[in-house]
């Protein structure tokens, strides 16, 4: 194939940015490329034939364990921290809280509020493990060694 004559070569028609960038990303692919064979990954780009059926993915396993009831409180008590904020911020711009003192003064009662709302079903649970009529210290033992379980599992 005859090119008809040119005063510049391909080569030098791209910056030199850009042959940088090219040679970063050639030579990224085949440190990426040495790594996975190295750790026995095999390498095969054919396509499968059509008659063969494609395997069933497989789901994600979920590493995450079901959360506690300390957790499952923790969490609410953040969600309503954060909303507590949220509205704080737009009582202080809409000018309803006007000093220091009185902000402090509003968020210490949303707080309040927010442990009371959080705790609510943790309190619900913890009555039905070991409260009322059922209640012994091994009960409320156990409940407190399952709180602190997940400090020793660690």
């Amino acid at each position: 194939m005859n090119l008809p004559p040119s005063d510049h070569t391909q080569t030098e028609m791209v910056s030199d940015s850009t042959k940088g960038l090219l040679a970063l990303l050639i030579l990224m692919g085949l440190v990426g490329l040495y790594v996975a064979v190295r750790n026995g990954v095999t390498l095969d780009f054919r396509s499968s034939p059509p008659d063969k059926a494609q395997p069933e993915p497989t789901p994600p396993v979920d590493p995450k364990p079901e959360p506690d009831q300390a957790s499952l409180y923790f969490d609410r008590l953040e969600t309503l921290w954060r909303t507590a904020h949220k509205k704080q911020a737009e009582l202080l711009r809409a000018g309803a809280i006007k000093s220091e003192a009185d902000a402090t003064y509003w968020f210490s009662e949303a707080y309040a509020m927010a442990r009371k709302e959080a705790a609510a079903p943790l309190l619900e649970w913890e009555y039905s493990q070991f409260g009322g009529e059922r209640w012994t210290p091994e009960l409320q033992a156990e409940v407190s060694e399952q709180y602190a379980e997940v400090l020793t599992n660690d």
